[in-house]
């Protein structure tokens, strides 16, 4: 299935940590992004790869989104979503 079917099968803030490596077009990763983001539990992990010069698709897309990420070795990077306010 598509990771878009995937994330479909997955209720809203269900899960403590997604891995997307997937297509590398800014549409794709765009999509992917929007579709699993509501699928992660405040104060939880997003973890992606491919955020390099040679992936521009990813880069731009993290930077339109708005993300923060921090990049862990290599390409591999992640986002902690913000925890909920109290």
């Amino acid at each position: 299935m598509t990771t878009i079917e995937a994330a479909a099968k997955f209720d809203p803030e269900s899960l403590d940590l997604v891995m997307v490596d997937a297509a590398h077009d800014y549409d794709s990763v765009k999509a992917d992004l929007l579709n699993w983001y509501s699928k992660i539990k405040p104060g939880r992990i997003l973890l992606c790869d491919d955020y390099e010069i040679e992936w521009p698709g990813v880069m731009r897309t993290v930077k339109t989104v708005g993300l923060e990420v921090t990049v862990i070795a290599g390409s591999l990077w992640m986002h902690q979503k913000p925890k909920e306010k109290v």
